[in-house]
């Protein structure tokens, strides 16, 4: 390299991941605003003049730009179409041309710095080796926010599990995605995803009130579709068969944008995980209900006897109707579990049920009510 070596430039990530870890302990503002975005400019600098003489290993791949831009489209399509089940938020950035300018220069420089940075040391390499695995795991911990992180370090299990799944997860498999690319002689294709996500986050009024969960699924099912899509169809190298991989990587998408949509409730159906035996011997402890939806319209259809999911004291609850009551046009359910000797204490308002009891498939939420159990203790 005309500038630094590879090695040397693994040893400049480390140092200054070391660096960024001790400014974030202490929330030191100017490391933020004013360190941080000169550091990527200089090492962006640096990269850029020793990809230069290396130019035709990635101007080749520019006709991919535009496939990825609508592939773009269509994922902040979908993730706004999920806001009209839950509703949108106002975005906590100001659109003035000062703060527009700002945000350009703390958080989406660093950001394409990074991935000019990637490319630089894996210009030479086309598969994964130590060094890639290294780079790629230096750069997610190089992008973890330390700040929040140090905040999520609490006593409370539930939270901290919350962070890793819905932050850092979808960090790491970022992470290896842009290295894929990086590895198929490309820096602009994470370049192009991230400034994406940038101005959609920053420019955009509004966003879909998704939570963690949803927000998660999402990301890693988005970053699955971009690797089958340009492995198998963009990239597809016709000296090898790869049909077979091929069929079972859409299997796989398929399969996993079946069980989101399934988990998150974009279907009729949806499951839950039974965490007590109040309703033995009907079903236990560890099965999992599958209960359809209600809503105002078909609330009536419920009877007597029939088994109903609802929410009571920030709790989901499945017990049986022992008696229906109607009160000034609203109706409201008397509910009692099958093995407990009294009915729940507080009627339960036609607002506040779920959904009916469908079946139930035995054992399979056990996963689920250890890791509950983990959490809450």
């Amino acid at each position: 390299m005309k500038f630094l070596s590879r090695n040397k430039l693994c040893i400049v990530m480390v140092v200054y991941l070391i660096v960024t870890i001790f400014f974030s302990k202490y929330d030191i503002s100017i490391y933020q605003k004013v360190i941080n975005p000169i550091f990527w400019i200089l090492v962006s600098i640096i990269c850029l003049l020793t990809l230069k003489k290396n130019y035709y290993l990635i101007s080749r791949n520019r006709k991919y730009i535009i496939n990825l831009v609508i592939i773009l489209l269509m994922y902040s399509i979908l993730c706004y179409l999920f806001g009209l089940k839950s509703g949108y938020v106002l975005s906590p950035y100001k659109h003035s041309l000062k703060y527009i300018l700002t945000n350009v220069v703390i958080e989406i420089l660093p950001i394409c710095s990074m991935e000019i940075l990637r490319k630089t040391i894996l210009i030479r390499k086309n598969k994964w080796n130590g060094v890639a695995v290294f780079v790629t795991l230096i750069l997610f911990l190089l992008e973890i926010n330390y700040n929040q992180f140090y905040s999520n370090l609490v006593e409370d299990k539930y939270e901290v599990f919350k962070y890793v799944c819905s932050i850092i997860i979808p960090l790491i498999i970022n992470s290896f995605l842009y290295s894929y690319f990086a590895l198929r002689n490309s820096y602009l294709l994470p370049i192009t995803i991230r400034l994406y996500e940038s101005c959609i986050l920053f420019f955009m009024p509004i966003y879909p009130d998704l939570d963690w969960f949803e927000r998660a699924m999402l990301y890693i099912l988005f970053d699955c579709i971009l690797y089958y899509l340009f492995e198998y169809v963009l990239f597809k190298n016709v000296e090898i068969n790869r049909k077979k991989e091929k069929r079972k990587w859409k299997i796989s998408i398929i399969f996993y944008i079946v069980l989101i949509g399934f988990m998150i409730g974009i279907f009729y159906y949806r499951p839950i995980t039974i965490l007590s035996n109040s309703m033995s011997p009907i079903f236990h402890r560890g099965d999992v209900v599958i209960y359809g939806k209600v809503n105002k319209d078909n609330i009536e259809n419920i009877n007597e006897n029939d088994i109903i999911i609802f929410e009571n004291s920030n709790q989901t609850i499945v017990h049986r109707v022992n008696s229906i009551i109607n009160n000034n046009r609203t109706i409201y359910f008397q509910t009692k579990g099958d093995s407990n000797n009294t009915p729940d204490s507080n009627l339960v308002s036609e607002n506040e049920v779920k959904g009916v009891y469908i079946m139930h498939i035995k054992y399979v939420g056990f996963p689920s009510v250890w890791l509950y159990e983990f959490l809450k203790n």
